[in-house]
């Protein structure tokens, strides 16, 4: 299924999520081009021709990256499509760059608890988040604890959330991709971030990614 959701023009990596024979999630990253309304369209019927399974909309994740590599020029017999008009940018000011000094992830019983303090050119923020203790769940918490510092940091990041947390391939790596959503000009923001999954696992990527969906931060 990957591979053939790979081939969908603009595409650069799919990854399906199944559970006991069913599929739950598909979770596409793409490049810019096509709208992720109709790529997420081209998922459901490739995904219904190809493997006879029918998937509910809201059960795709399409994530648009401005630096994805480009799609492979395939013509796919369409009228190109109007650029929908660009949404405000998320209120992040440029100031000193921030960085992640540390991030903790304890799990008690039933709970899992994420710590993150951020370095802001010397000041310190911390951000904290709970829920459950699964490894999706503690991938989750960790983007959200960041994310919480990050609004200590600018208060007009308080009322974003933490979207989707999925773990991708892209060519020879893997990365953790997180998109955030909030609430600017009377309009809905959605941004995404993505960092590779290096030496210091995927939770501290998962916080990473958080930070590069703001760039101006870093």
């Amino acid at each position: 299924m990957e591979r053939d959701l790979a081939r969908i023009p603009a595409v650069s990596s799919a990854r399906v999520v199944i559970e006991d024979d069913d599929l739950r999630e598909v979770h596409i990253v793409c490049a810019p081009g096509r709208s992720p309304k109709l790529i997420g369209r081209d998922v459901q019927s490739l995904l219904a021709a190809q493997w006879g399974v029918d998937i509910d909309h809201r059960k795709i994740s399409v994530v648009q990256l401005e630096d994805a590599a480009a799609s492979d020029g395939v013509d796919d017999g369409r009228p190109a499509e109007t650029p929908a008009p660009r949404r405000p940018p998320p209120p992040v000011p440029t100031s000193a760059p921030i960085r992640i000094a540390t991030l903790a992830v304890t799990v008690t019983g039933h709970e899992a608890e994420a710590s993150v303090i951020l370095d802001a050119g010397g000041e310190h923020a911390t951000g904290r988040a709970r829920g459950v203790p699964s490894w999706a769940g503690q991938r989750r918490l960790a983007a959200a604890a960041a994310l919480d510092a990050l609004g200590s940091v600018d208060e007009r990041l308080a009322g974003y959330a933490v979207g989707e947390v999925a773990s991708v391939r892209m060519g020879s790596e893997d990365v953790i991709v997180v998109t955030v959503v909030g609430w600017s000009a009377d309009v809905e923001v959605n941004v995404a971030g993505a960092a590779p999954i290096g030496p210091a696992g995927e939770l501290r990527a998962a916080a990473d990614a958080v930070l590069r969906a703001f760039p101006n931060r870093r």
